[in-house]
């Protein structure tokens, strides 16, 4: 066995995928999924994670019977690999959005919710991000009043669209700012404004610093 990921995934797991792949029977592709995914517990390699976790959730997303074993790999995809989170966060939510559409009337209810906790994850990330306006985009679709989530869940939703409501404006006074401060470096006002909008909003003292630097203003500086 080579030290490839590549090699050492498909030697373990390359001609199952094709004989599945080849049945008709789409319980087989959901069971190997499965298997992929009960396998990560025993892989540290982040190439080997990132192929187990992909190939489980394209063999089981095709199969609306298969939807959990997607989901279950991508949440290990995002766990393990934060570079991949958001793009994980998003394919859950597609998911959930799919199974929720699709779902029979007595289920539409529990769906629902998944679907809301799956968008209110992903504006989660993008907030991380420093995404606000993907972020408030997401959140307002999990508080979709046809998504039965429960009082609480309202509350903590409206918390978080209100904080990037504001993110936003604020990084719109700071673009404001900026434009006024490129246009002419020496503007005192505008420095120091920008500064303390970098440190009181975002306790960014980098950028803080970069504006206090644009206004040539010593005492700004070492503030």
């Amino acid at each position: 066995m080579g030290d490839d990921p590549q090699e050492v995934f498909d030697s373990l797991f390359g001609q199952r995928i094709k004989e599945v792949q080849a049945s008709p029977d789409s319980t087989d592709n959901v069971q190997l999924a499965n298997e992929l995914v009960d396998a990560l517990a025993q892989v540290e390699d982040q190439a080997l994670v990132a192929l187990l976790c992909e190939n489980a959730y394209r063999l089981a997303a095709g199969s609306p019977d298969g939807h959990a074993v997607a989901v279950k790999a991508l949440e290990q995809l995002a766990d393990k690999l934060p570079a991949q989170r958001l793009s994980a966060l998003e394919r859950i939510a597609d998911l959930r959005k799919s199974a929720y559409l699709r779902g029979k009337s007595s289920e539409r209810a529990a769906l629902g919710v998944q679907y809301a906790e799956a968008m209110s994850a992903l504006g989660d990330a993008h907030s991380k991000a420093g995404d606000d306006e993907n972020a408030l985009n997401a959140y307002r679709r999990a508080s979709a009043p046809v998504l039965k989530l429960s009082a609480d869940r309202r509350a903590e939703l409206k918390q978080k669209m209100d904080r990037a409501t504001d993110r936003i404006r604020v990084r719109k006074r700071i673009d404001a700012l900026q434009a006024k401060l490129d246009a002419a470096p020496g503007d005192k006002t505008s420095a120091q404004a920008l500064a303390l909008l970098y440190v009181s909003e975002f306790n960014d003292l980098a950028s803080a610093s970069t504006a206090a630097l644009q206004s040539g203003d010593g005492a700004l500086i070492q503030r």
